[in-house]
């Protein structure tokens, strides 16, 4: 998975376990920013704090948002772009 190959084979945390102080001593929560609820995620989500020792803290955000941003970019105007 991502999070064992970037985060503790890619820092070391297999290696040198002690380091996950120095790494995230100053983080209060994991974030989960997720659009829609898929409960492996989540699950491995919960893992991932667990590890870390910190609450999960997840957002919905839906598609809203993402919507919001691209559907102006997709309208047809009247502009001429160069």
């Amino acid at each position: 998975m991502n999070w064992d190959r970037a985060v503790i084979k890619g820092l070391g945390l297999d290696r040198f376990p002690w380091l996950k102080e120095t790494y995230f001593g100053n983080l209060s929560r994991v974030l989960f920013v997720r659009q829609h609820p898929d409960p492996d995620r989540e699950a491995r989500a919960r893992e991932i704090a667990d590890y870390m020792e910190l609450p999960l803290e997840i957002h919905d955000l839906g598609i809203e948002p993402l919507d919001d941003l691209l559907t102006p970019l997709m309208e047809e105007t009247d502009d001429v772009r160069t």
